[in-house]
């Protein structure tokens, strides 16, 4: 049983978050050693809002708790460590993707997730990723990514009422984005040692195995094993995709001829012309980038 507070932050447009309040509240209130606060993500309150309102009390412990999907825990980890507090993260997946959820094998949903939280959840630490850039300081628990990726998110991201989220949605915008993206070329350092890719469509540094609601770009990227996993694609064509998408869906397609993965510690990119970048399903715009991404420690309840 949890003996430390908890401080619930609800996104109240995550898919499954529907009355997330009123099950939080009937579920706890069975609980009389169990104190939490909570607050819901709205036009006049952010996540930023609600850890200032709460940073006494945060300061002295407690649990953040998302209420949310990849894009809410990634934005409390944000303001986590932007004011240097090292609270664990509880996750209650109810966004449309909930890769890190899915890589944890925890159950979605709020009130699946809150019993799990409550009685099973174990303190871990996990590998962020630290990407450093123009634009400053971002962490990512899952990945980030240029090009078909990142102009994928802007392209979802868009105010539409008719649109659609997950696995699907995310495959038909990246084929559809096939046919606007232009191959770029970027300079990339791994450890120390610089190589040119040319002509690619796609780069991915991925600390989890999966994005897009489940599709397994990167089977190998493991949260605990102190590395950062890179793939990227060189003179993909429309017609690859007849092989590379069903290859892609059963986490097969590291074995084709154009698409290539790198490990390390520390990675460089250089990307000389503006290309749309995402972080854990959120756009962060299109730039001219020169970043560098390492990893640093992220404290969770899983």
């Amino acid at each position: 049983m949890l003996n430390s507070k908890l401080f619930f932050i609800i996104n109240p447009y995550a898919t499954r978050a529907h009355h997330a309040e009123a099950k939080i509240r009937h579920t706890l209130n069975r609980y009389s050693t169990i104190d939490y606060s909570l607050g819901h993500l709205r036009d006049n309150c952010s996540v930023d809002t609600l850890i200032t309102s709460w940073l006494p009390e945060l300061r002295q412990g407690g649990i953040v708790v998302a209420v949310g999907g990849d894009g809410t825990i990634s934005t409390i980890v944000n303001q986590l460590k932007q004011y240097k507090l090292d609270n664990p993260v509880g996750v209650l997946p109810a966004g449309s993707g909930n890769d890190f959820a899915r890589s944890h094998q925890l159950p979605l949903g709020v009130q699946p997730g809150l019993n799990y939280l409550i009685h099973h959840s174990q303190p871990t630490a996990l590998d962020c990723l630290r990407i450093e850039s123009s634009t400053g300081i971002h962490y990512a628990i899952n990945s980030c990514g240029v090009g078909i990726d990142g102009r994928v998110i802007h392209e979802l991201s868009a105010p539409d009422p008719t649109k659609s989220f997950g696995q699907l949605a995310y495959l038909k915008s990246g084929i559809e984005s096939l046919f606007h993206q232009q191959a770029f070329d970027v300079t990339v350092t791994v450890d120390g040692q610089t190589s040119p890719i040319e002509q690619t469509l796609l780069l991915v540094i991925a600390n989890h195995g999966s994005f897009g609601g489940g599709i397994p770009i990167l089977p190998q990227a493991n949260p605990t094993d102190g590395l950062i996993d890179i793939l990227y694609t060189s003179r993909l064509h429309a017609l690859d995709l007849l092989q590379v998408v069903p290859q892609l869906l059963l986490g097969k397609h590291l074995n084709h001829s154009k698409i290539h993965s790198l490990r390390g510690h520390t990675i460089e990119l250089t990307i000389k012309q503006p290309e749309f970048m995402q972080a854990d399903g959120e756009p962060m715009g299109e730039a001219e980038w020169q970043l560098t991404c390492q990893l640093t420690k992220q404290m969770y309840l899983l």
